[in-house]
C-alpha cells in the first residue's frame, strides 16, 4: 500500500508499529512458559531480558498510539466504545511499565504479578481481536489470516505450559 497522503502515512505507521509491537509482545508473553518447558542457556537469556523487552514493547506501543491519534483524531474518527477499550489496555500497559523495577515489584508483592497477568492478557486480547476482525474485511483479510493463528497459538502455548506445569510432567531435553 502506497501512502500518498497524511492519512495513509498515519495509517501505515499505526499498522507497522502494531506489527512490530506484536512481535515483541509474543517474546514477552512466551518468555516464561518457553523457559520452563525447554530450560537452556539461550532461552534463559530471553527470560532475563523480559523486562527490557516489556519496556521496548511500551515504547513501540506509544509510537503506535501516536500514529493512531493522528489517524483517528484527524482523519478517521472511531466509536467511543472502541477507543475506551483501547484506552484501558494502554492504561494497563503504562501501569506495567511504571511497575517494572525490583523495588516496586517487592512493594507490590503478589499484586505485581496480578497486574502484569491482567495487563498481558488485555494486550493479548487487543491483538487477537484486532487480527480476528481483519478476517472479515476484504482489504485486511491476509493480515488477519497470518496473525490470527499466531495470536491464538501463543495463548494456547501458555495454556499448555500451565497445564503441563500443574500436572508435573517431566521436562523434555
Amino acid at each position: 500500500m502506497l501512502a500518498d497522503d497524511a492519512s495513509g502515512r498515519a495509517l501505515l505507521a499505526a499498522r507497522y508499529t502494531a506489527r512490530a509491537a506484536f512481535i515483541i509482545f509474543t517474546a514477552v508473553f512466551l518468555a516464561g512458559p518457553v523457559t520452563r518447558i525447554w530450560p537452556n542457556a539461550a532461552l534463559s537469556g530471553l527470560m532475563r531480558n523480559r523486562r527490557q523487552l516489556g519496556l521496548a514493547l511500551t515504547f513501540v506501543m506509544t509510537a503506535h498510539l501516536a500514529a493512531l491519534a493522528v489517524n483517528v483524531g484527524l482523519f478517521r474518527p472511531r466509536r467511543v466504545g472502541a477507543l475506551a477499550a483501547g484506552g484501558l489496555v494502554y492504561l494497563l500497559l503504562l501501569a506495567m511499565a511504571l511497575t517494572s523495577n525490583d523495588r516496586v515489584q517487592r512493594r507490590m508483592g503478589r499484586w505485581w504479578r496480578r497486574l502484569h497477568l491482567v495487563g498481558l492478557s488485555a494486550l493479548w486480547a487487543g491483538f487477537a481481536f484486532g487480527y480476528i476482525g481483519r478476517l472479515f474485511r476484504a482489504e485486511y483479510f491476509w493480515t488477519g489470516l497470518v496473525f490470527t493463528p499466531v495470536a491464538i497459538g501463543i495463548v494456547l502455548f501458555r495454556w499448555f505450559a500451565a497445564v503441563r506445569e500443574n500436572a508435573k510432567f517431566p521436562a523434555t531435553g
